[in-house]
């Protein structure tokens, strides 16, 4: 999710997740980024959720982990009352999401746009780029979506 963290912040920096369907709110917490919202998904720089029909999962950056919840009230806070929720099922649940919004991304903006975006990773985001290349790579275009990356990362995926 590191990786997948670092590519929403640099299109929201651009205007791309508005231009996906979200909503741009002000932080409720007055820290971190905006507050993105779009059909029971929420981003922030500290977070990101999905609403279920039993709850809301919740991925927590600075942990690197999921959550279970009640409900989505007074997100993007971490809150009190939290269930742990086991990484890889969580990745799983989030994936679909991802996967749309990864398969827009390439059909709008070209496989180019990713490749210069990925050829640019932050180290602390590079140690996570094969874990996310396996959970994203299969789901967008079946894996032809990023079939060559230029720049440091020459090799194929």
């Amino acid at each position: 999710m590191l990786v997948q963290f670092w590519l929403w912040g640099q299109d929201a920096l651009t205007g791309i997740l508005v231009a996906y369907g979200f909503q741009k709110n002000p932080s409720p917490t007055a820290r971190g980024s905006s507050l993105y919202l779009k059909d029971g998904v929420g981003l922030h720089s500290s977070s990101a959720w999905l609403l279920q029909s039993d709850g809301v999962l919740l991925y927590y950056r600075p942990g690197e982990s999921f959550y279970w919840l009640e409900s989505a009230d007074g997100l993007p806070e971490l809150p009190a009352r939290r269930k742990p929720f086991d990484f890889d099922p969580g990745l799983d649940i989030f994936r679909p999401f991802v996967s749309a919004y990864e398969g827009w991304i390439a059909g709008r903006y070209g496989l180019d746009h990713r490749r210069q975006q990925l050829a640019n990773l932050p180290r602390l985001a590079r140690r996570s780029l094969n874990s996310w290349e396996r959970w994203v790579r299969p789901a967008v275009g079946e894996g032809k979506a990023f079939p060559v990356l230029r720049g440091p990362l020459e090799r194929p995926l």
